[in-house]
């Protein structure tokens, strides 16, 4: 309850008025997902039902029933049963929810309430006034105490309880021998669970057996629960209660409960009701408090003389005024448990940092295995994270381990990774390039869509030149030592219509700052943006665009390779065009991709992109409900349009940009060729994508635009989502 209104699971409906909090008016069917909620609307009573799968609402009018007190569904999700009013009398109705109507199992004075379905039968059990034994002719209650009943759908009723004085409500059935309830038999309201046991009665041909019913009290309530409900699947029940005038939920696994003595001492709110309808035995037992044993608190005659002897003896002292301390409250003791864990084929690196430079080309982390456990506390405010990659590949494997303190409001990561990996340069020297990462994250959110990010990092690059010749044999190791940080805005306003399907508006504005802590000269600046909006079409088909941009300036410089796409399996790299050598490029990245190329189509030190797509789910676009089929449910098909590109110096038209400069080798001969191409590269193509054995698997066929000349279409595969 939040300002009187109700906002449905998982949709966009809410309630146009307030509905009566002061009785259930709600049900949720887990299996099908549908909740139903009962609200008066112009003097008329309507039923919806909110199917949550699909977002979808049905309204139904519930007519000659005045009020609707209770209602659950049954198991199959096709009826419901109600404790309604109808001309005055509170009786029990069967809703049917394909029909469309409903029909009345009981129609009497006595009152019905909280009817619920026996699973696997078709009984129904409720609480009732009414008597033990239905009279002929019967009359108005003389009482208000409730028993507990069950009925057919013809309507013929059997007691379970017969207990004067004592409320039983709430109803839970479990199967059709057991079930939970709350009764009042101390003044109280205490969770009771019945059940049936067997015993020989006798033998002669054959064996007879004798049932006995047993309840036994699981709940030692200081104040009675306003309602009660049981899910028999779960194993779980859970109460709300009122305390302070505030409302609390608990719940209590099955295996957790304790079984409390039958036989309870009556509390205040028992004896001050009244002893009406007790029996002479147990008002003579309420009048003479010495008789009665208190087994809560028994003492021996011979401690009650030693106590008494030393109360005696004792001198009384003036009272003093102490200091009182409070003890210190610990709300839980951190407990970690296994969450998520993860055994995939993954094609990118575990932390993606910029590579070092070698003038040989962008190495990509290629198809290798990838294992990652996390372990959390029970509210989730501590996460320990590890991983490792490999060992398809032995030159390239990795590790990682990330602490996260979530507990407060400023969030705290700490990430530690190690990653090694082989190159070629281009005068065929091969370095083996190992990456010590350690940073440490803090978050403040400044609401629930937006944060601001300050992230430390401390580096160490050691490369190692293989010994394949004797020149290299000779070439000495090269180790780095980088410092900085990263400052980063991240607004995220998107909410998932499906896998890989958004709707609204997501920005991340970042800038860093790094040093050789080493040397002299070496400052590394980067600034960047990425906008992405996701504009809702009809139902989940969504249209998607993205623009990012971003550029290094400094002492040392970052080259970004345009071309290709995220995630992509056996990547190409063009060698052909060359980073300027007057650039003082120390690290190297890939670019936002451009569909339809290789990667580095394009080069430089700084980049922009533009990428659209139009997301089409064929198959569940057309359905209105889930599809048992994973493959079918996430099969989309797009179309795309990606225009950008990569440069170096003040602007992309600048003639001294390393792509107008081509390089032909030959057996005797280099001819470098000069020309002034279009730096603007285009694509365009379609693509489909699913899930498959729980990988998220992109087919594109790209067609690129390269200085106006279309390029043949190029197909790529890859594992990623988004763009």
């Amino acid at each position: 309850e939040k300002n009187r209104k109700k906002t449905i699971l998982k949709g966009d409906y809410k309630l146009n008025r307030t509905p009566d909090f002061s009785h259930p008016n709600l049900a949720w069917h887990p299996d099908s997902k549908v909740l139903a909620i009962i609200e008066e609307k112009k003097g008329e009573l309507v039923l919806n039902l909110y199917d949550t799968k699909i977002n979808r609402k049905n309204k139904i009018k519930l007519m000659d029933i005045e009020k609707v007190l209770s209602f659950s569904y049954n198991e199959k999700g096709n009826k419901l049963v109600l404790s309604a009013v109808k001309n005055g009398q509170t009786d029990v109705f069967i809703y049917s929810v394909l029909g469309n109507s409903h029909v009345q199992i009981t129609n009497d004075v006595w009152d019905d309430l909280n009817p619920k379905f026996i699973p696997g039968t078709k009984q129904i059990i409720f609480s009732s006034n009414r008597p033990f034994k239905e009279d002929k002719k019967p009359t108005p209650p003389i009482h208000e105490d409730f028993d507990l009943f069950t009925t057919s759908f013809s309507g013929s009723i059997t007691s379970l309880t017969n207990s004067p004085s004592v409320n039983e409500v709430f109803p839970n059935p479990i199967n059709k021998l057991s079930y939970h309830f709350l009764s009042d038999k101390n003044g109280i309201y205490n969770q009771y669970l019945s059940t049936v046991d067997s015993t020989i009665s006798h033998i002669d041909t054959a064996i007879h057996y004798r049932y006995i019913k047993k309840q036994h009290r699981q709940s030692d309530f200081e104040r009675s629960p306003l309602e009660f409900n049981v899910e028999p699947k779960a194993k779980t029940a859970t109460l709300l209660r009122k305390k302070n005038r505030k409302y609390e939920f608990y719940s209590c696994k099955e295996s957790k409960n304790i079984i409390y003595e039958n036989n309870v001492s009556s509390t205040h709110f028992r004896i001050e009701s009244g002893t009406e309808g007790l029996t002479s035995q147990y008002k003579n037992g309420l009048q003479k408090d010495e008789e009665l044993i208190d087994i809560y608190n028994y003492q021996f005659e011979k401690d009650k003389l030693k106590q008494s002897e030393k109360n005696n003896n004792t001198k009384i002292e003036d009272s003093v005024v102490r200091k009182y301390k409070l003890p210190l409250q610990e709300v839980y003791d951190v407990n970690f448990s296994i969450g998520e864990f993860v055994m995939q084929l993954n094609p990118t690196f575990n932390n993606q940092a910029y590579q070092r430079f070698t003038n040989g080309g962008f190495q990509n982390a290629g198809f290798d295995g990838f294992t990652m456990i996390e372990a959390k506390d029970v509210f989730e405010d501590y996460r320990i994270t590890g991983g490792f990659k490999g060992p398809v590949q032995l030159n390239n494997t990795g590790y990682l381990l990330m602490y996260e303190d979530l507990k407060s409001r400023l969030d705290k990561k700490t990430l530690l990774s190690r990653q090694t990996f082989e190159e070629r340069a281009i005068n065929d020297e091969i370095i083996k390039t190992t990456t010590y990462d350690l940073k440490h994250q803090i978050s403040f959110p400044f609401s629930d869509v937006s944060s601001i990010r300050l992230t430390g990092n401390i580096r160490y690059d050691h490369s190692v030149f293989l010994s394949t010749s004797p020149s290299t044999l000779a070439r000495e190791n090269n180790n780095y030592y980088n410092g900085g940080g990263i400052l980063e805005y991240v607004l995220d306003a998107t909410r998932p219509l499906g896998l890989n399907i958004l709707n609204g508006f997501r920005l991340k504005l970042w800038t860093e700052a790094y040093h050789e802590l080493n040397k002299a000269n070496t400052d590394f600046f980067v600034v960047g943006l990425d906008v992405r909006n996701y504009q809702k079409i009809h139902r989940n088909i969504v249209f998607a665009s993205r623009f990012a941009a971003s550029t290094s300036f400094g002492s040392q410089r970052l080259v970004y390779y345009m071309g290709g796409v995220d995630g992509w399996l056996w990547p190409q790299f063009d060698p052909t065009i060359i980073p300027d050598p007057n650039q003082n490029f120390q690290f190297q990245t890939i670019a936002t991709p451009i569909r339809g190329f290789f990667q580095n189509a394009r080069n430089g030190n700084s980049f922009a992109c533009f990428n659209n797509e139009l997301r089409i789910p064929l198959f569940s676009y057309f359905s209105n409900k889930p599809l048992q089929s994973d493959f079918l449910e996430n099969f989309m098909v797009i179309g795309f349009g990606d225009i950008g590109t990569a440069w170096t110096g003040k602007n992309p038209y600048s003639s001294d940009n390393s792509f107008n400069t081509s390089i032909v080798n030959g057996h005797n001969y280099n001819i470098t060729i000069q020309n002034q191409k279009e730096p603007l590269i285009y694509s365009y193509g379609f693509g489909i994508r699913s899930r498959i054995f729980g990988y998220y698997v992109r087919l594109d066929w790209g067609y690129g635009i390269d200085d106006h000349i279309a390029m043949p279409s190029l197909k790529q595969l890859s594992l990623s989502l988004d763009f």
